[in-house]
């Protein structure tokens, strides 16, 4: 539930909000009473207390009260990534209000005509069959992509429930990432709950972009450190895709440290063929840092000719090939401290613009012309030919495979 729908629950139509209105799709997971002694106490710690999108509620005097004391609480809650604050309407200070404007978190004011208890009952209620809801969709999501023993009307049907509609073009959507473990240790995190909740975390955010995207609920569902999305293809086209995930990037970073990349499957009208998507995007997960755009975006049909290769499982021809075709520059590079294999894929990268690649390695055009010169005599590669060329960008994908 997000704050946006907080006053559009029952009983809690006089639930005004009056500042931080640029918060109010943040995600409320649990409603929290701040007016303990234990709470005021943690203001430099909230992380004890709260796991992420509490909506903080404070009524009590003594504290609302204590200007810089409840300054300090709502700054130290907003890193704590809670959802806002609900605070009675009789002591509000012009500082709060100020706060939760330049935090961007969402302030609420509680009138004497909603009851503490009403409004702990009515929004634990929400979110717990929000909660219930979720976690089935999720469970029906990994039936259909595992489970032979459910069938077709079943799983229709079990869909409609939650209004989706599985009669339609789909094509399955993996989000993935192999830097958790190092996120971890730098966090450190080691209870494995709490990396189920920040994957918990992410598959919301994911969900909800596609959803804002696309007018209409997202079946999702996180497995094995991964997250799962199916997408309605009429209405998620690839361009579109694309887009939501530029925007998820950008706006929706939980942490900054923990990246994803996304592989996606082929389209398919039938039920039966969802779990064809959902193994092709598992067969390119792995080429998205090789093949993928700057977003780490592959989609299955830009695969091409690049799966069939490093799907191969000679590997050590591979690595033999791409000796071949950068052996002598990565040589030249290491004796001589020179920066020409990484000048000659930036120059590919850049399809062969002079300028677009001097300006990118932040060199002037007669540095890069010499380098280039350099390039083809210790190579004896003919750089202006398309087949050379291609080569050559098969050669650094492979490189790159080889330094994952």
């Amino acid at each position: 539930m997000k704050c946006s729908e907080l006053n559009k629950l029952e009983k809690l139509g006089d639930l005004e909000v009056i500042a931080g209105k640029k918060g109010l799709d943040r995600e409320i997971r649990w409603i929290y009473f701040a007016d303990s002694l234990e709470s005021v106490q943690s203001i430099c710690n909230p992380e004890v207390w709260i796991d992420g999108n509490e909506l903080y509620v404070l009524t009590h005097s003594g504290i609302l009260n204590d200007v810089d004391t409840v300054v300090r609480l709502m700054r130290s809650a907003n890193a704590a990534k809670a959802a806002g604050f609900v605070m009675d309407e009789e002591f509000i200070k012009e500082e709060y209000v100020k706060c939760a404007d330049s935090l961007g978190m969402p302030l609420f004011k509680l009138p004497r005509s909603i009851r503490s208890i009403d409004l702990s009952q009515v929004v634990c209620t929400a979110i717990i069959e929000e909660k219930n809801a979720e976690t089935s969709i999720e469970k029906l999501l990994i039936q259909i992509l595992h489970s032979d023993d459910i069938s077709e009307e079943t799983a229709v049907g079990s869909a409609g429930m939650y209004g989706i509609n599985l009669d339609r073009g789909f094509r399955v959507a993996l989000f993935s990432t192999s830097e958790l473990d190092g996120f971890t240790k730098r966090h450190g995190i080691s209870d494995k709950s709490r990396i189920s909740q920040i994957m918990k975390q992410y598959l919301r955010k994911v969900r909800e972009s596609f959803e804002s995207a696309c007018g209409m609920r997202i079946m999702a569902a996180t497995e094995n450190n991964s997250i799962i999305v199916l997408l309605p293809t009429d209405e998620l086209p690839p361009d579109r895709i694309r887009s939501v995930i530029h925007r998820f990037r950008t706006e929706n970073i939980l942490y900054s440290d923990l990246r994803f990349n996304v592989s996606i499957g082929c389209e398919y009208s039938s039920f039966g063929s969802i779990r064809n998507s959902y193994s092709e995007a598992r067969r390119i997960k792995d080429l998205v840092d090789i093949i993928g755009n700057e977003d780490g975006v592959l989609f299955f049909d830009e695969a091409g000719l690049y799966m069939l290769i490093f799907a191969s499982d000679n590997k050590d021809y591979m690595y033999s090939y791409m000796q071949k075709m950068l052996g002598k520059l990565i040589d030249y590079d290491k004796s001589g401290n020179t920066e020409l294999t990484k000048t000659l894929n930036t120059y590919l990268k850049c399809s062969g613009n002079g300028t677009e690649t001097a300006e990118k390695l932040f060199i002037h055009r007669n540095t890069l012309h010499y380098r280039i010169e350099k390039i083809e005599q210790i190579t004896g590669y003919d750089l202006n030919s398309y087949e050379m060329i291609s080569n050559l960008v098969m050669a650094f994908k492979i490189k790159k495979y080889f330094e994952r």
